[in-house]
C-alpha cells in the first residue's frame, strides 16, 4: 500500500527530516503529528528515497578530493521524499567562492564515471547565469545525475537576507516564474549532506530548523499584490482576446498563490515544478486545490470566450488563500 504524504502543518525542516529518516529522534521528543510524519519519512527511507547507484557514488567520493568544493548534497525531490522513478539525481556542489574549484579538474573527473565517458559535460563557473552558475548533466549507471553549483559564500550571505525577510525575484532559464533568492535557504533546509567537512552545511541547516517568520510574511505578502494584479492586467486583455498574455498572467497569478501557500505552511519553496501536487497536500490550502487549478486551465483551452470566466475562477481561488492568510494573522 502507498502511503499518502502527511499534510505539512508546520516548520517541517530538512534538519527534523533528517534525523527521521536516520533514526535519531526519539518518539518521547516529538509531537502525535509529528510521529505521523515520522513513520512516512521512515517509509521514505526504506522504499521511495532512492539511494546512489554505485557509479554516483564514486563520483561523490572522486569529488571530495576536488580542492574548492566544501560540500556535497543530495537535493530536489530526491531529498524532499516527493521524488519518484523519472526524478533525475540532484547532486549540489558547494564551493568556497573565494577559491572556486578547477572546473577542468571536474570535468575530467565526470569524464571517468558518466556514462558516456567523454569531456565537456560540465560547464564552467557562471554559464548558466548568476543564480544557477553552471553544473551539468549527467548518466550515472543509466539514471540521469544533475550537477548543480553553488557558491557558499553567497548562499550564507542570502540565508542572512531571508531570515530577516529579504528576496530577490531574478530572471532565470528554468524558473518560469522567476528565481528566488530564497531557494537557496531552501535548498540548504532540506537537502541530505553526502559529504559536509567543516560542518559549513550543517551550520547553515541549523539557521533554518524553524521556517523564519520575516520570510513566511514577506511572501504572503507578496503573493497578495503578485496573485491579484497578474490577474487584473489579464482582464482587458481578456476581452481582446489576446490568450498568450492571458495564460502568462494566469501562470504567474498562480504561481505566487503557491509561494504563498508554501510560505503560510512553514514549506520551503524550491521550484515552480510538482509546487501544484505538493501544496495540495498543505493542511492550510483550499480544498481540491489541484482538482481546480485543473479546472481552470481546461476552460481555458476550450476557447478564447472562456478567458474571463477562467480569471475569475483564479479570482475566487486566490481570494480564498487571502481569506486564509489573514486567518492566520497574515494581514
Amino acid at each position: 500500500m502507498q502511503m499518502r504524504m502527511p499534510k505539512l502543518t508546520n516548520s517541517f525542516t530538512a534538519e527534523l527530516i533528517l534525523k527521521m529518516v536516520s533514526g535519531h529522534l526519539s518518539t518521547a521528543s516529538i509531537s502525535a503529528g509529528d510521529r505521523v510524519r515520522q513513520i512516512y519519512y521512515q517509509n521514505v527511507k526504506m522504499n521511495a528515497l532512492p539511494r546512489l547507484n554505485s557509479d554516483t557514488r564514486e563520483l561523490v567520493d572522486r569529488l571530495k578530493r576536488l580542492p574548492g568544493i566544501v560540500g556535497i548534497v543530495l537535493g530536489g525531490s530526491r531529498a524532499r521524499g516527493t521524488g519518484h522513478s523519472l526524478s533525475d539525481t540532484d547532486l549540489g556542489l558547494y564551493y568556497d567562492g573565494k577559491a572556486p574549484f578547477d572546473t577542468g579538474a571536474l570535468d575530467e573527473a565526470v569524464a571517468r564515471h558518466d556514462d558516456r565517458k567523454h569531456f565537456g559535460l560540465v560547464t564552467s563557473i557562471g554559464d548558466w547565469g548568476p543564480w544557477i552558475n553552471g553544473g551539468g548533466w549527467l548518466r550515472m549507471g543509466g539514471e540521469p545525475v544533475d550537477l548543480l553549483y553553488r557558491d557558499m559564500v553567497k548562499v550564507e550571505a542570502i540565508i542572512d537576507a531571508a531570515l530577516t525577510g529579504q528576496v530577490e525575484v531574478a530572471y532565470q532559464p528554468g524558473h518560469p516564474l522567476g528565481f528566488l533568492s530564497s531557494i537557496y535557504a531552501g535548498e540548504i533546509a532540506v537537502c541530505q549532506p553526502l559529504w559536509d567537512p567543516a560542518e559549513k552545511i550543517a551550520e547553515q541547516k541549523s539557521r533554518l530548523a524553524s521556517y523564519p517568520e520575516p520570510l513566511r510574511q514577506e511572501f504572503v505578502r507578496r503573493f497578495k499584490f503578485e496573485a491579484r494584479f497578474s490577474l487584473d492586467i489579464a482582464e482587458k486583455a481578456a476581452l481582446r482576446p489576446d490568450i498568450t498574455y492571458v495564460a502568462g498572467c494566469l501562470f504567474r497569478s498562480v504561481g505566487w498563490l503557491l509561494i504563498g501557500l508554501f510560505a503560510l505552511n512553514r514549506a520551503y519553496w524550491l521550484n515552480e515544478k510538482g509546487a501544484l501536487a505538493i501544496a495540495n497536500q498543505f493542511e492550510v490550502a483550499p480544498p481540491d486545490l489541484e482538482k481546480r487549478v485543473g479546472e481552470i486551465w481546461r476552460v481555458f483551452n476550450s476557447g478564447a470566450n472562456e478567458l474571463s470566466h477562467g480569471l475569475r475562477m483564479a479570482r475566487s481561488l486566490v481570494e480564498e488563500v487571502i481569506v486564509l492568510a489573514e486567518s492566520a494573522g497574515l494581514a
